[in-house]
């Protein structure tokens, strides 16, 4: 082969790379922007409360004021009045079925708190901004 063959070889070698090296680097960058949003949308405290037939299990948890929280609640029980979650401040009404879990996410107040009740308002709990 002559120089100018591995020249033009080489060229396109190296064309190539820095192709796929942009091209890599663009994918990286898209895929961390995408995670950034996601996690912006994801709420950074967790909370998890049991429904029995006595009530919530805790009745109140902190939970940082102005933040984002996700309730999960799980009934564990088919006595009483928890098969119903409401959310009075937030006009949020849902269903808890037996043993499966169902989040709830809210933003939490400044100050004060965010009251949850059965739909009957027998069982009380509350999430307290601090």
């Amino acid at each position: 082969m002559k120089t100018g063959t591995y020249s033009k070889l080489l060229a396109q070698v190296v064309g190539l790379t820095i192709a796929l090296l942009v091209l890599g680097g663009i994918t990286f960058f898209r895929i961390r922007q995408k995670r950034a949003e996601l996690d912006q949308h994801k709420p950074a405290h967790e909370y998890f409360i049991q429904v029995d037939d006595h009530g919530y299990h805790p009745e109140w948890v902190d939970a940082p004021a102005g933040e984002r929280v996700r309730l999960t609640f799980t009934r564990t029980a088919d006595d009483g009045c928890g098969q119903q979650l409401f959310f009075p401040s937030e006009h949020l009404r849902r269903d808890l079925p037996f043993n499966e879990p169902v989040s709830v996410e809210i933003t939490m107040p400044s100050s004060g708190g965010v009251v949850f009740t059965c739909s009957m308002e027998m069982y009380k709990g509350q999430v307290i901004a601090k």
